[in-house]
């Protein structure tokens, strides 16, 4: 029932639960596009959810990061700035990777976006890495700060940030759901090579394309297998060059994670409610991204000055990698599979 006082009756609360109706008219393309408002909202976001959120991680980082970096020089304690003091090194090394990685994952969604390309699993992994990472930094900001961070008042550059960053935690799909349900299981319909064409072959019926597609999937996940493997035995383990030692690191990764992929659909149905086996899932895909944005990045910007940013942050990064295979292989639902893809 349309009132047109809405607005207010809600906010004084003489309407409680009442339904309000929309005509074919108010729909956004008429009667046609009724039912079409999820595919809309996704399309929308999968160029939107990779640079308005995460841009707002960039700048509160950066800001953090040159702020934080810059007080703790000249705050002293003892008679010595705390910036020498161990244990606020800490700190700042995750205030400075994590700003390095969120602007590399930046600076490489935006040339995809410019590209012309609409990459709507990657935006999603933008929107939750970026967002928990920013979070990740501001936090340790607030205890190099100390008490100059929660005393509010004009000074007080850090403490409207750390009021915002829930909010980008929560909004265009909260973190929690884009981890557990929608990296993951958004993101193997549309990215395998195989599994989209075999679900049209069988809502087609047709036999021959199923067999052709069932064949790619056994060969897929043969050389994923084979190549993970001989990756892992014969990887490079010299890091004198670090950008060809650390690609060959998560192209190793790569191997592994679309041979355990492959693995993971012997699930089935029950792949769409294991959201732990999802979301770990989600933690590689989202790390070997984030791997390859940095190593772009550095190479973009040609300074060998930020080479033990990079150095760090990409040790964190195949280390929570490895984590996260481990976590999905000893959790697995099925013991074998788990066993074969800790193997691998």
């Amino acid at each position: 029932r349309r009132h047109d006082p809405l607005s207010s009756a809600f906010m004084n609360g003489t309407i409680q639960g009442e339904d309000v109706f929309i005509t074919f008219d108010e729909i956004i393309g008429g009667e046609e596009q009724c039912g079409n408002g999820w595919s809309m909202l996704m399309e929308c976001l999968s160029a939107g959810r990779g640079i308005s959120l995460p841009s707002i991680a960039v700048a509160t980082s950066k800001l953090a990061s040159t702020a934080v970096g810059s007080y703790a020089r000249a705050r002293k304690q003892f008679k010595v700035p705390i910036a020498d003091m161990e244990g606020i090194q800490e700190k700042l090394c995750e205030v400075a990777g994590n700003t390095f990685t969120i602007t590399s994952a930046q600076h490489l969604m935006n040339a995809m976006l410019n590209n012309g390309e609409e990459p709507s699993v990657l935006s999603a992994v933008m929107k939750q890495q970026t967002t928990e990472r920013a979070r990740n930094v501001i936090n340790h900001s607030m205890d190099i700060l100390g008490g100059s961070a929660i005393i509010n008042g004009p000074n007080n550059y850090i403490a409207n940030v750390y009021q915002q960053i829930p909010i980008g935690i929560t909004v265009e799909g909260s973190n929690t759901l884009t981890r557990s349900l929608i990296i993951f299981g958004q993101g193997l319909m549309r990215s395998h090579p195989h599994l989209l064409n075999t679900v049209l072959s069988l809502e087609k019926n047709d036999k021959d394309s199923f067999r052709k597609e069932l064949n790619g999937f056994i060969s897929h996940s043969i050389n994923n297998f084979m190549a993970s493997t001989w990756m892992s035995t014969f990887r490079k383990r010299n890091k004198s060059n670090p950008i060809s030692y650390y690609e060959s690191q998560l192209l190793r990764y790569s191997k592994s994670f679309a041979f355990s992929s492959n693995l993971g659909l012997l699930l089935g149905k029950k792949l769409k409610f294991s959201e732990m086996t999802s979301g770990r899932y989600a933690d590689i895909f989202s790390n070997i991204y984030l791997g390859y944005a940095n190593l772009w990045y550095f190479q973009k910007l040609n300074n060998k000055e930020i080479e033990p940013v990079l150095i760090y942050e990409m040790d964190k990064i195949l280390y929570d990698i490895q984590e996260s295979f481990y976590a999905l292989s000893e959790n697995f639902p099925i013991k074998s599979v788990g066993k074969l893809i800790k193997f691998a």
